[in-house]
């Protein structure tokens, strides 16, 4: 028996399942199946979908990084051309770990608008280490749903 046990401990962790610095369950950031891990997420990024009549700018950030635990942002909603706000939109975001298939629960975090084009969401709770894409479902008012993706790399 005691030589299983050895046998077992030896190929966990030369595989990386115990931890350790290839970003395991040790805490530290974990790459999507690429390998990359972007973290774009930063007050000031203004991104759209692709041919979208709107704009999603992180006016304000907190905690700025993301980290793990609660986070909450105003986001501006905006016009690509002249980052006019957009008001009476509809603003969710919807927080989702790709590299392990889940989201946050609650899965939405609706926005509240609090002056004309922001609106602010959360606090959502990126509860554990990892990327995390950070969707933001608008749609203006009369217009068709956009999503547009910021990313975090949460540490632990």
């Amino acid at each position: 028996m005691r030589h299983w046990c050895f046998l077992w401990m030896a190929l966990t962790t030369g595989c990386g399942v115990m931890g350790g610095a290839d970003g395991g369950v040790d805490g530290g950031q974990q790459p999507d199946a690429s390998g990359i891990c972007d973290d774009d997420a930063m007050a000031g990024l203004a991104r759209r979908a692709d041919g979208g009549a709107v704009q999603v700018r992180i006016q304000r950030m907190t905690p700025e990084p993301a980290e793990k635990g609660d986070n909450t942002w105003i986001l501006r909603v905006e016009t690509p051309a002249t980052t006019t706000p957009v008001g009476g939109a509809q603003v969710t975001l919807k927080p989702f770990m790709p590299q392990h298939g889940h989201g946050t629960n609650p899965a939405d975090f609706p926005g509240t608008e609090s002056t004309t084009g922001e609106y602010q969401v959360g606090p959502f709770n990126l509860f554990m280490p990892g990327r995390w894409e950070l969707n933001v479902h608008v749609t203006p008012d009369g217009g068709a749903e956009e999503i547009i993706t910021f990313h975090a790399c949460i540490e632990g």
